[in-house]
């Protein structure tokens, strides 16, 4: 899934993929039982100064649902 979100936070961008992802939740816990792995890839540029964000436990919590990691990307 391939996607520009620049005009919401991580967070709320995370929240929407997530729940793009999660009908095919059983895909990807099948995934992992198998020994595979999937990676939900962020490229997170900043246009000008410090940026930040906080993903709370109830976001986490959906990613490990999917057995998913999350892997950041930073462009500053």
């Amino acid at each position: 899934m391939k996607g520009s979100y620049a005009d919401r936070d991580l967070a709320a961008a995370l929240a929407d993929v997530l729940g793009q992802l999660s009908p095919k939740k059983a895909f990807f816990v099948n995934l992992s039982a198998s020994g595979g792995r999937s990676e939900l890839f962020v490229g997170w540029f900043f246009h000008e100064g410090n940026s930040g964000d906080v993903l709370d436990h109830k976001l986490l919590g959906r990613l490990a649902e999917l057995c998913m990691d999350l892997s950041l990307d930073v462009y500053a």
